[in-house]
């Protein structure tokens, strides 16, 4: 059940900023171990708009710990490296990844990764099998195709999921396809790279291969072939094989056989336990050698292919046995074997003779003879050189064809499928020298292949990055400065970039803001900090200031029995203020500091400013600029009897476009002075320079400051 209050989870707050320009968030889906995932709707899309959004959840990883761990740290590093390899596969069985990023939470000083990804509609292979146990035999052999077709492309890849079980397994409502999902143990074997603790397995306990309790490092494909064999089980049976606390399952999966599902569902095919037990082999050499073999005994079953019964072998058994008693019966002595055994020995001869001279038809035709006399192993290993030669003299001819195309026109992406292909479709031959060399020229055509076009897509790129490069340098902003590296972040142009650009725009404030900040009505930078604090950036000076007054709803979260309307100003005693701004690391602006915000240093037609938003009177022809002092009853009221919202008068807010900082309530600064005036006060108590020393029991309102060293 997802709580009421999830939307104010601290990481999905944290990451909403970055995303909600192009998507908005609608609920969320579920999460457990390491991660929350949620459902978004992308702005713009019509159709197909609907995204997972999986954010990596601190707050359990951390719970009970100080500060930021290591083990942290090592499952960040396994989110992003989930994040990498989705990127790296594109298969319809496989879910899709489309967007990955980092957010610098300001508050705890810690990154926290999310993903975007597509969203499956539909429901878990866990769950189907909660609703209907076992599955026909017709969805097993489906889901099986569509899981091991995503485990061959995964694993040619070098790429071991380590936790294939049903929960990672989704059905697609209305078309019932199986996608793989959650890679969040997978590890790729190019990189060598294992992200766990030493002696800590991972994976799902009914799920796991015997090697991944001991031998973490060292798990290659046969691993996944081992997990979703229990998964086959699992649909055919309705439940795992094996069962109990983790160490009783554990023995089991190194000791006990697996059970026989026909034991517990007589309409499972006959031949699939036979399939099951192969891809469960304890060892591993003895599993499958691939998840293609694993498809191909599957799709067998699928497609009804007669197996060899046991009464054809007993005829057969019969007619053998019926010739041989004749045979002994009408040649009692042996008479004329000898001379059968010249004449064998001399086809074999023969036969040697024509497969090394790559006669394979003329060889053929004396094994067929042979077989006449004696269908022995020696002719069963003849005719396998034969297969193999004719193989070889197809694969020679395919190999001379893949070189001519190289040397053709087409394209280096169309030559690397070429080379591709060949290797594919000799895998499995027989390996001697001439085999080994093809193999081994064709792998080195697909290097130079791929470092050809790998050059080709670098300048390529940096004739894209060189022409968007000359088109902002000469107009830049912090805009165009962010857009251009979030395309192309390690530019060998980032850094004139951003030079050009602190150039050209005194007022940023540090760079860990750039990508949280945006610009107010009056030019200047501004951001959200903690408590939902909007704070206006003030250059030069290197401080924040609260863009508005603190509202008692800002204030309740630390005080919970502050009274009023929520968007009203909080008024205080100036200890409060001062409390509540240390409590997110923020303190009360000096005299100095607020008398610049509110603009003394701007200047008016070259007078010196007398109000935050100028020299015109608070009401001036009868348009108020600020909640002050007037007649009650009279047409000369504003239309706030008392205190005003905070971010009432926003269009008369100081030239640096922070609001109210005249009249409404006295803001409280450093030193116990009052500033600004209130609703209460005259006109001339709201000028900028006017200020009180404040009285034990007074209490104001107050705005809050964060320094930037």
């Amino acid at each position: 059940m997802v709580l009421d209050n999830w939307k104010e989870n601290r990481d999905l707050k944290a990451v909403l900023p970055n995303i909600k320009a192009n998507y908005d968030l609608i609920e969320k889906l579920g999460g457990g171990g390491t991660s929350n995932v949620y459902l978004i709707k992308h702005k713009f899309f019509h159709t197909d708009n609907e995204r997972a959004l999986k954010i990596i959840d601190t707050d359990y990883i951390l719970k009970d710990k100080d500060g930021i761990s290591s083990e942290y740290d090592q499952i960040k590093k396994r989110f992003i490296r989930e994040a990498q390899l989705y990127k790296r596969i594109s298969h319809p069985n496989i879910v899709k990844i489309e967007n990955v990023g980092v957010v610098f939470d300001e508050e705890r000083k810690i990154e926290i990764p999310y993903l975007i990804m597509h969203y499956i509609k539909g429901e878990t292979l866990k769950e189907k099998l909660i609703e209907k146990k076992p599955l026909d035999m017709k969805a097993v052999f489906s889901i099986s195709k569509d899981i091991l077709s995503a485990l061959i492309e995964i694993h040619k890849q070098n790429i071991v999921h380590r936790d294939i079980k049903s929960g990672n397994i989704m059905i697609r409502e209305g078309t019932d396809e199986a996608i793989l999902i959650d890679f969040g143990l997978a590890k790729d074997l190019l990189s060598q790279s294992v992200l766990t603790k030493t002696g800590t397995s991972l994976g799902t306990t009914p799920y796991m291969s015997p090697e991944q309790f001991d031998k973490v490092s060292n798990l290659d494909k046969k691993s996944d072939i081992y997990s979703f064999g229990v998964v086959v089980y699992e649909m055919s049976t309705g439940g795992v094989p094996f069962k109990g606390t983790p160490f009783e399952v554990m023995y089991d999966h190194y000791n006990k056989k697996v059970p026989n599902i026909r034991e517990k569902n007589p309409n499972a095919h006959p031949e699939l336990q036979k399939i099951i037990k192969k891809a469960m082999a304890k060892t591993p050499n003895d599993r499958y050698r691939g998840s293609e073999v694993f498809l191909r005994n599957i799709e067998k079953l699928k497609d009804g292919k007669p197996k060899k019964s046991f009464v054809k072998y007993l005829i057969v058994g019969m007619i053998a046995a019926v010739f041989l008693a004749v045979l002994i019966v009408f040649n009692p002595l042996g008479i004329g074997m000898q001379k059968v055994d010249r004449l064998y020995l001399k086809y074999i001869t023969s036969i040697n003779k024509f497969i090394d001279a790559k006669n394979y038809d003329k060889a053929e035709e004396f094994v067929n003879k042979a077989k006449e006399i004696a269908a022995t192993d020696e002719i069963r290993n003849l005719s396998g050189k034969i297969a193999d030669g004719r193989q070889k003299a197809v694969m020679n001819e395919d190999f001379e064809n893949i070189k001519d195309f190289l040397n053709g026109k087409a394209s280096k992406e169309d030559k690397q499928k070429q080379c591709h292909w060949f290797l594919s479709k000799y895998k499995n031959t027989s390996i001697d020298d001439e085999t080994k060399t093809m193999i081994s020229q064709t792998n080195e055509f697909i290097t130079r292949l791929q470092k050809e076009i790998a050059d080709a897509k670098v300048e390529q790129e940096y004739k894209k990055q060189k022409g968007e490069y000359d088109r902002i340098k000469g107009n830049i902003d912090l805009k165009n400065y962010l857009a251009f590296i979030g395309s192309y972040p390690r530019s060998e142009f980032k850094e004139d970039l951003k030079k050009k650009l602190k150039t050209a725009d005194k007022n940023l404030p540090l760079e860990k803001h750039w990508l949280s900040i945006s610009k107010n009505n009056k030019g200047y930078y501004e951001r959200a900090f903690a408590n939902n604090h909007l704070m206006t950036y003030i250059p030069k000076k290197n401080f924040w200031i609260d863009k508005y007054e603190v509202s008692i709803k800002q204030f309740k979260k630390i005080y919970k029995n502050a009274i009023g309307g929520d968007d009203l100003p909080v008024t205080v005693s100036y200890d409060k203020a001062e409390r509540y701004c240390n409590r997110y690391g923020f303190r009360l602006p000096t005299k100095d500091e607020w008398v610049h915000a509110a603009g003394k240093a701007k200047k008016v037609n070259g007078i010196d400013r007398i109000y935050p938003w100028g020299n015109e009177s608070p009401d001036e022809g009868r348009i108020y600029r600020a909640n002050f002092f007037t007649m009650v009853g009279t047409e000369e009221q504003d239309k706030y009897e008392e205190t005003a919202p905070v971010e009432s008068f926003e269009p008369f807010a100081s030239p640096f476009g922070v609001v109210n900082m005249a009249g409404n309530v006295q803001e409280w600064t450093k030193d116990n002075l009052l500033k600004g005036g209130s609703y209460l006060s005259s006109e001339d108590s709201l000028r900028i320079t006017n200020d009180e020393k404040g009285e034990a029991g007074d209490i104001a309102g107050f705005r809050c400051i964060k320094e930037e060293q």
